[in-house]
């Protein structure tokens, strides 16, 4: 099953903002509904960190 349209417009708009940071930007913060305040270096890991744990939900479904 392929993945939704938007998925593939989502990463490309994550990854053009990430490469067009400079050092210092990643270290500004701001407020994430659930995790309060939090630096733009820590936005993105827990973003990385729900992408992985998406493709282990869907490797283990595959039973790959």
């Amino acid at each position: 099953m392929p993945p939704p349209p938007t998925c593939g417009a989502t990463g490309a708009k994550t990854l053009e903002v990430m490469v067009s940071l400079n050092d210092e930007e990643w270290d500004l913060t701001g407020r994430h509904p659930s995790r309060g305040e939090i630096t733009v270096d820590r936005y993105y890991e827990t973003i990385h960190a729900h992408e992985v744990a998406h493709l282990q939900d869907m490797r283990a479904s595959l039973h790959v």
